[in-house]
């Protein structure tokens, strides 16, 4: 898999997704290229530490943001065994957030 053509940011965590790829497999004569059909999927994903192992009584800490993933869908066309193909496909980047 390349990363190719266009990328896009977030504004809220500042990480850089790659919006285009290219596949290829060359065992089964396959090149495909998958384009995400909307910039905007990022998820945030958050935690509360290790909460389940604080003694009795004692309060969990507040939420914190653990991560983000871009998960976006997309559409794939190229060519697999040699026969030109197209349909849907699911971009999903797990990236580190800038400065985490």
């Amino acid at each position: 898999m390349t990363p190719v053509d266009r990328t896009w940011t977030s504004n809220e965590t500042g990480t850089t997704y790659f919006m285009t790829w290219l596949v290829d497999i060359p065992a089964l004569n396959a090149h495909l290229t998958v384009t995400s059909l909307v910039d905007a999927q990022e998820f945030l994903s958050y935690g509360i530490g290790a909460a389940e192992k604080l003694p009795p009584g004692v309060s969990p800490p507040p939420l914190y943001r653990n991560g983000t993933c871009y998960e976006g869908v997309a559409s794939a066309s190229g060519y697999f065994e040699n026969k030109a193909v197209a349909g849907t496909a699911w971009n999903e980047q797990a990236l580190p957030t800038p400065g985490a």
